[in-house]
C-alpha cells in the first residue's frame, strides 16, 4: 500500500495501481497551485482530480481529464479529446476511470459518455454489481451509459497488460 498525492491532494492508502499513475511521474500532476484543478470556468477548484495521458507515461496520447463536479456517488468529469480519442485513448481512459475509483473508495465504476460536442463524462460509483445506478441517479438510465458496472480487480489487470503491450 502506498499515500497517492498529485492535483487531486492527498488520498488514503491505496492498492499500488499497475503503471496507471507511476511513481515518479515525467511531469507535474498539479497546475501552479497545488491540490487543484481548473474547472470549466478556468477557476482553480481545490481537491479536484486532475490527469493528463503525458503524465501517466503515454505522450503518445492528448488526453486530459479533469474533474469539474463531486458528488456522493458521481464524478463529472470534463475529457479533453474525448470524441477524437483513438482505440489506445480509450483504454487508458479506462485505466483511468478505474484508477479514479481507487482514489474515491469505491470497488465498482459505470459511466455515462456524452454526445459530442461535450466531453464531460459521468462516472458513477455503485455499491456493487447488482447496484443500479439508474435507480440510484437517472443520469444513468440514459442510452449513451455504458451499461455494466466494472469492477476495479478486473481494471487492474487490465491495465497491467495495457502498460505491457503499448
Amino acid at each position: 500500500m502506498r499515500a497517492l498525492s498529485g492535483s487531486f491532494g492527498p488520498v488514503r492508502d491505496a492498492p499500488e495501481l499497475p503503471q496507471a499513475i507511476p511513481a515518479a511521474p515525467r511531469a507535474p500532476l498539479s497546475d501552479p497551485t497545488p491540490d487543484a484543478a481548473r474547472s470549466a470556468s478556468g477557476d482553480v477548484v481545490a481537491g479536484m482530480l486532475r490527469i493528463r495521458a503525458i503524465d501517466t507515461g503515454r505522450s503518445d496520447l492528448d488526453l486530459e481529464i479533469v474533474e469539474v463536479r463531486r458528488e456522493p456517488r458521481v464524478s463529472v468529469l470534463r475529457v479533453r479529446g474525448l470524441h477524437a480519442r483513438s482505440t489506445a485513448g480509450s483504454r487508458w481512459l479506462m485505466c483511468m476511470f478505474n484508477t479514479i475509483a481507487v482514489l474515491r473508495g469505491f470497488d465498482h465504476w459505470t459511466a455515462v459518455y456524452p454526445e459530442a460536442p461535450s466531453e464531460d463524462v459521468l462516472l458513477g460509483f455503485p455499491s456493487g454489481p447488482n447496484d443500479r445506478m439508474a435507480v440510484i441517479d437517472p443520469r444513468f438510465g440514459t442510452r449513451w451509459a455504458l451499461g455494466v458496472t466494472a469492477p476495479i480487480e478486473r481494471g487492474i489487470r487490465l491495465c497491467r497488460r495495457d502498460a505491457v503491450e503499448r
